[in-house]
C-alpha cells in the first residue's frame, strides 16, 4: 500500500485546479447553449448589431434614411458604422442610416428591445443597423440615383431629447407608417438627448438653424426631386423656421417656392415669435399645417419655464397656414408625439402630402370661427 505524501499546499491547488477546469466547461456549456438559442431565435452575434437585412427579409422590412447633421462625431469604423454625440460640429456629415423595421410593426410604435431580456430578439425591434458617412458629392449622387425612382423627398426635423440613432428610427418610422411615396431625410441637430438638457437644446436648435438653411438649400438645388416635403416636430420647429425665414429673404421676387407641404407638429416656440416669422416663411413653400394639442404637457412644461402662457400655443389664424387642433386624438402620456403616433393623424398627414389642402377639403375637419380646425377620431 503507498503512503499519501504531504506536499505543502497541494490540496488547496488541486482544488483551485479543479474549480477551473470545472468552471470553463461550464462556460463552454453556457455559450453553447447561448449561441444555440440565438440560433433559434434568429439573432446573429456579429457586434453590437446584427448583419443588415435585404430590403425585403421574412424577418422585416429595410429603410434607408439620408441624412445631415451638425453632430460631432465619436466612433468611426466599427460593425455599425459611425456614432455621433451630442456636441455641435461647424461643418455638416452627410450619411445614410439603414433602418430595420419588424414585420410585427404596428403603425405609430417605435418597436424596441427590453433591457431586462436576457436573449433580445432584434429581429423585432425597430432599430438602426448601420450608419455609413460619406462626403456630400457621394450623398448628393446616391440621392439622384433614388430620385429616379422616387420623385419626392420627405424630411423630417426632430424636437428636444431626442438622439441621432432615435431620430433616425423616427424618421424611418414615420416615412414607413406614412405609406407616401416619398425618400425619407433626416436632418438631426445636436440635441442633448437629455430631459434636463432643456437649456442646451435651445441653443443648439437656434444654432442648427443656418446649417439646417444650407442643407435645405442644397436639397433644392441637388436633389433632382419634383417635390420636398418638410415635417419638424418641438424644438426642431424653431430650427426650421429661422432657416425657412432666412430663406425667404434671399429669394428673388415672385420667384416659385422651394418647397411643398410643410408640416409643424407640436412647435415649441411662443406664439409671439411664430406670428412674426410667418410674415416671412410663408414664401418658401406651397403650404403649412400646423397640429397643436390643447393637452400637450410637453408644452405646458415649455410655457412654465419660459413663464410665457404664449410659449406652444399657436391659435391664430395666417394665410397659407393651416391650424389643426388634434386635442382630440389619443396620443402618448404626454401628448406630444401624436403627429407620428396616432393613425388619425398619420392619415391625415399623408392626404396633406398629396396636396388635399386647406385643411376643410379633407374628411373629418370642423372649422371654427376664428378659422383654426378641429379633427376627431
Amino acid at each position: 500500500m503507498l503512503a499519501r505524501v504531504a506536499i505543502p499546499g497541494y490540496d488547496d491547488a488541486r482544488r483551485k485546479a479543479i474549480f477551473v477546469v470545472v468552471a470553463g466547461a461550464l462556460a463552454v456549456v453556457v455559450g453553447s447553449l447561448n449561441l444555440m438559442f440565438l440560433g433559434l431565435m434568429g439573432v446573429h452575434k456579429t457586434g453590437p448589431h446584427p448583419t443588415p437585412t435585404p430590403n425585403i427579409t421574412f424577418s422585416g422590412y429595410q429603410v434607408s434614411v439620408f441624412y445631415a447633421t451638425d453632430r460631432k462625431k465619436i466612433q468611426t469604423a466599427q460593425q455599425g458604422g459611425v456614432v455621433y454625440g451630442v456636441s455641435s460640429s461647424p461643418d455638416l456629415a452627410y450619411g445614410i442610416c439603414e433602418v430595420h423595421i419588424p414585420v410585427s410593426h404596428r403603425k405609430g410604435e417605435l418597436e424596441d428591445v427590453s433591457e431586462w431580456v436576457f436573449f433580445p430578439d432584434h429581429e423585432k425591434s425597430l432599430e438602426v443597423r448601420r450608419t455609413e458617412e460619406m462626403p456630400d458629392l457621394q450623398f448628393f449622387n446616391k440621392l439622384n440615383d433614388v430620385v429616379h425612382t422616387k420623385k419626392e423627398l420627405l424630411v423630417f426635423v426632430h424636437g428636444y431629447n431626442v438622439s441621432f440613432i432615435d431620430a433616425a428610427r423616427r424618421t424611418a418610422q414615420l416615412a414607413f407608417d406614412l405609406e407616401y411615396p416619398a425618400i425619407p431625410v433626416m436632418y438631426s441637430w445636436p440635441s442633448q438627448a437629455s430631459k434636463i438638457g432643456y437649456s442646451a437644446d435651445e441653443a443648439s436648435a437656434r444654432y442648427a438653424a443656418f446649417h439646417l438653411e444650407k442643407f435645405l438649400g442644397q436639397l433644392s438645388q441637388l436633389s433632382g426631386a419634383n417635390a420636398i416635403h418638410i415635417v419638424a416636430h418641438s424644438m426642431g420647429n424653431r430650427a426650421l423656421l429661422e432657416a425657412l425665414t432666412a430663406m425667404a429673404a434671399k429669394q428673388k421676387h415672385a420667384q416659385k417656392p422651394r418647397f411643398q407641404q410643410i408640416v409643424l407638429a407640436a412647435p415649441d416656440i411662443d406664439a409671439r415669435v411664430f406670428g412674426e416669422l410667418a410674415k416671412r416663411f410663408p414664401s418658401t413653400a406651397d403650404h403649412f399645417t400646423v397640429y397643436s394639442n390643447m393637452q400637450d404637457k410637453a408644452l405646458a412644461l415649455s410655457a412654465l419655464l419660459h413663464f410665457s402662457a404664449a410659449q406652444g400655443s399657436i391659435s391664430m389664424g395666417y394665410k397659407d397656414i393651416d391650424i389643426i387642433d388634434a386635442s382630440q386624438i389619443p396620443g402618448d402620456w404626454l401628448d406630444h408625439s401624436t403627429f407620428a403616433t396616432s393613425r388619425v393623424l398619420l392619415t391625415d398627414i399623408n392626404s396633406v402630402l398629396r396636396g388635399i389642402v386647406p385643411a376643410g377639403k379633407r374628411f373629418g375637419m370642423r372649422q371654427a370661427p376664428d378659422g383654426h380646425f378641429y379633427i376627431s377620431p
